[in-house]
């Protein structure tokens, strides 16, 4: 069977490729057809992300070869996250010149989310050997560390906004999510520094 490394990219190119395709098929690039390709992205962005943001501190726990080979394949899944969320920011961009008539502001903080897409690109972009030696593995580290926690905010913290304000179960659910990979982080941060 072949690994999750050399599947997780062309797997995640075809799911988008095909629900995309399936989703226009029904009636082309209206609103609904819009927002429902953004809902698709962001829960496939949501998957992604959540399995790279985790992939160290589940190994780091539960020392098995599944975890193992998801922390084997961190990289290409981050490339995969990176991915759908360029689909997922092209839905929106379609949105709001089709529903808004190109009026960027309707879409809120749009500083904050320039800055988390400028750091999913950088990040993807350096997601090499070569960059890891031309930047330094520290600084590496650091543009990968900081990234990670701005996405985990942006992705998050929408769902937690949303919660606040529909209560909806579904948004809760995603918002509790999001906050037990940040507490999963910091416990396999603090556990290696007691036992270092």
């Amino acid at each position: 069977m072949p690994s999750l490394k050399i599947i997780a990219l062309p797997a995640t190119l075809l799911y988008l490729l095909f629900t995309t395709i399936i989703v226009l098929t029904k009636g082309g690039l209206t609103e609904d057809n819009i927002r429902q390709i953004i809902r698709i992205t962001a829960a496939s962005s949501m998957l992604l992300f959540s399995l790279t943001f985790a992939a160290s501190s589940l190994l780091h726990f539960f020392c098995t070869e599944y975890w193992q080979a998801l922390m084997q394949a961190r990289r290409r899944l981050g490339l995969s996250f990176a991915l759908s969320h360029t689909v997922h920011l092209l839905a929106i961009i379609a949105l709001v010149e089709i529903a808004y008539g190109g009026d960027y502001l309707q879409l809120g903080d749009i500083v904050g989310g320039s800055i988390i897409y400028l750091f999913i690109f950088a990040m993807a972009v350096t997601s090499n050997d070569t960059s890891v030696t031309l930047l330094g593995a520290k600084n590496w580290s650091k543009l990968h560390k900081t990234g990670s926690y701005l996405i985990w905010v942006g992705l998050f913290g929408i769902y937690l906004e949303i919660a606040l304000e529909t209560h909806a179960l579904r948004y809760w659910l995603c918002a509790i999510f999001g906050i037990s990979l940040l507490l999963l982080r910091v416990s396999a941060f603090w556990d290696k520094r007691i036992n270092a």
